[in-house]
């Protein structure tokens, strides 16, 4: 309906060339491809309990075989 044509881009995240080295240490080792579970909101009424998080995980892993990483932003550590 827009004109678009071909597949959609894939989504990219941009790192800067400072952090890549820590993460790719950080990731090394983990089964891919890999999943990023982001378990932090805005508002804490928005945040899913953490069990939930952890059965995602778990299925993901069981069931697709990937690795899963947990990322988040500052102020997120203890999310």
């Amino acid at each position: 309906a827009l004109g678009c044509q071909g597949p959609p881009p894939l989504p990219r995240l941009g790192i800067a060339a400072a952090h890549r080295a820590e993460s790719a240490k950080l990731l090394a080792g983990l089964p891919r491809p890999l999943v990023a579970i982001h378990p932090g909101a805005s508002w804490q009424t928005k945040r899913w309990p953490a069990e939930h998080f952890a059965c995602l995980a778990r299925r993901a892993r069981q069931r697709f075989g990937v690795g899963v990483a947990v990322v988040g932003g500052p102020g997120e550590e203890e999310v």
